[in-house]
């Protein structure tokens, strides 16, 4: 079987193996990976590696701060410490910058990079984002 190209997602026999700092789950630098690339994009895949080491537990903090926000807001509201209205609000600015965040770090996870290649992965990371952004923005005024 051909090799797999892990910026295209697509199989070619001029795939070459590089080796990259790698990052754990929970974004903090992992052991040394080799990765599969065609020659052409290889560049672009040790850009992406790096990103992921370098704004990975960024994401991660990052949504489960505003998480842990859209929480802290249901449990103020539910308790009416909040109005309504000013729980819903928060809920939805947390929403939409997770969105924003998603945008602006497109990072996915190993099992997406494996199924549609990292080119794919930041579009799908990105249009999820803007989705989330929209709903944020939805929930926050027109709720």
């Amino acid at each position: 079987m051909t090799p797999l190209c892990l910026w295209t997602g697509t199989r070619d026999a001029r795939v070459i193996e590089i080796d990259v700092q790698g990052t754990d789950r929970l974004g903090r630098p992992g052991a040394i990976e080799t990765l599969t690339v065609l020659p052409e994009f290889e560049a672009e895949l040790r850009a992406y590696a790096s990103r992921a080491q370098r704004y990975g537990a960024l994401l991660l903090i990052g949504i489960l701060g505003l998480t842990g926000i859209s929480l802290i807001a249901a449990v103020l509201g539910v308790t009416n410490v909040w109005s309504g209205i000013t729980t819903v609000r928060v809920i939805g600015a947390c929403v939409g910058l997770m969105g924003a965040l998603m945008v602006a770090v497109p990072l996915a996870t190993p099992e997406t990079l494996q199924a549609f290649g990292a080119r794919r992965s930041i579009r799908i990371a990105r249009v999820s984002g803007v989705f989330t952004l929209g709903l944020g923005v939805v929930i926050a005024f027109f709720s």
